[in-house]
C-alpha cells in the first residue's frame, strides 16, 4: 500500500479550512479532470458516499468512496472501493500559527488487475496530486466569507 502525506498552510481560520475540505462537491475544483459527487446523504456523515469520476480523452475512471469517519469540524476519513483505487484517506484540519493547516494522508493502492501499470509511479503522481488538491483547499478557504 501506498501511504502519502500532504499539507498546506492557510491563513484562514479553521472552520474556512474546514468547509473548503469537507464539502466534497468542492473537490471538482481541487482534482483535476475530476467531477466529485455525493450519491448518497449529505456527504457529512459516517456511511455516506462519493464518487470522483475523471476524464481523460475517451477514458472515464470512477473513484467510489464511503465516509467512514466524520468528526466536524476536524477530521473525516473515506474508504475508496472502487476497481482502480482501494484504500483510505484520512483529512485533518487544525489551528497551525496564525491560520490553519489541512493535512492529508492517502493509505492508497491500485486495485490488484492496475498494480503492475501503475507500479513505483503511484506514490510520485498520488504526491503531486495531493498536494495540488490540499494547495486548493488552503487557496479556497481564504476566499470564504468567515
Amino acid at each position: 500500500m501506498t501511504s502519502v502525506t500532504v499539507r498546506a498552510h492557510s491563513t484562514a481560520d479553521p472552520g474556512r479550512l474546514w468547509r473548503a475540505a469537507s464539502e466534497f462537491a468542492r473537490h471538482s475544483a481541487y482534482f483535476p479532470f475530476t467531477k466529485v459527487t455525493v450519491t448518497s446523504g449529505a456527504g457529512d456523515q459516517v456511511g455516506d458516499t462519493i464518487v470522483g469520476t475523471t476524464r481523460i480523452g475517451p477514458v472515464t475512471l470512477a473513484d467510489p468512496m464511503t465516509i467512514t469517519t466524520y468528526d466536524a469540524p476536524q477530521a473525516y476519513a473515506v474508504r475508496k472501493t472502487g476497481s482502480v483505487l482501494t484504500g483510505e484517506v484520512h483529512v485533518q484540519v487544525h489551528p497551525h500559527g496564525d491560520g490553519s493547516q489541512v493535512v492529508w494522508t492517502a493509505d492508497v493502492v491500485p486495485a490488484w488487475r492496475w498494480a503492475r501499470i501503475a507500479g513505483p509511479v503511484n506514490t510520485l503522481i498520488s504526491r503531486a496530486v495531493y498536494q495540488h488538491a490540499v494547495s486548493a483547499m488552503a487557496r479556497t478557504a481564504e476566499s470564504l466569507d468567515g
